[in-house]
């Protein structure tokens, strides 16, 4: 149930790392909410990570935590304001595909509703530096 706020995404493929401005930002709207925020890097992977290799791979790339959608979605960050933010799921020594699965999703599912109503109040700064453009055929 805890709430990760990524400062930077990363990949298990590469070594690209793409830096999110305003994280501390977002962490404070969440922890104002009740709710207990970590800030750091998330690594995204093309498929599921299980097992202790895996896992311990992709926490040399420098995860905090590892999902299959941020770095794809990143380059929303060069046009508008952007932010990560993950509950967790599941940690290193219990795999997705265990009994306490079902328990830590009621957890994570109850964070991830107070930390939407927290975040439909967020406003970004970069709204107001960086109108939004409609985006046309290069």
């Amino acid at each position: 149930g805890d709430v990760l706020v990524a400062s930077s995404i990363g990949s298990t493929e590469t070594d690209e790392i793409v830096e999110l401005t305003g994280a501390s930002g977002v962490a404070e709207l969440l922890e104002s909410a009740g709710l207990r925020v970590r800030i750091g890097t998330i690594v995204s992977a093309p498929a599921i990570v299980s097992g202790a290799p895996a896992r311990a791979h992709a926490a040399r790339a420098g995860a905090l935590a590892v999902d299959m959608e941020s770095l794809w979605c990143a380059p929303l960050a060069r046009r508008h304001p952007f932010a990560v933010v993950r509950t967790v799921l599941d940690v290193p020594g219990r795999e997705l595909r265990s009994f306490a699965t079902p328990l830590a999703a009621r957890k994570a599912f109850r964070s991830l509703v107070v930390a939407s109503r927290a975040l439909a109040h967020w406003t970004p700064e970069a709204v107001y530096e960086h109108p939004l453009e409609e985006v046309g055929e290069p």
